[in-house]
């Protein structure tokens, strides 16, 4: 089996996902691309703390590089809108946060 390598890169400016996936599969050797996106967020308590910053990552909601373990809730649908579904960081970081919660 051949060794399966993941590469991320982080254009300094936006650029179209589609443009960035058809130059990526020029690659010799690139069996698979899909773009993600990600952008910094925190959490604002109720209690007027915020929380520790950490990284929204947005894969496609089909996506086929990436098979997490789920330990509750499910994976996100291609239909969900202000869904999101957390590591065990961010569930160390953030104990609050629970299956099923609105995230304002």
């Amino acid at each position: 089996m051949p060794p399966r390598i993941a590469c991320s890169i982080a254009p300094d400016t936006a650029a179209d996902a589609d443009s960035l996936e058809a130059i990526a599969r020029t690659v010799e050797g690139v069996a698979s691309v899909e773009a993600w996106n990600a952008v910094p967020a925190v959490l604002d308590h109720r209690d007027g703390t915020r929380g520790n910053r950490f990284v929204i990552t947005a894969p496609p909601a089909a996506t086929r590089l990436f098979q997490p373990a789920m330990e509750a809730g499910r994976w996100l649908r291609a239909d969900d809108r202000r869904a999101m579904v957390i590591g065990r960081a961010l569930q160390r970081s953030e104990p609050g946060l629970r299956v099923g919660m609105h995230v304002p």
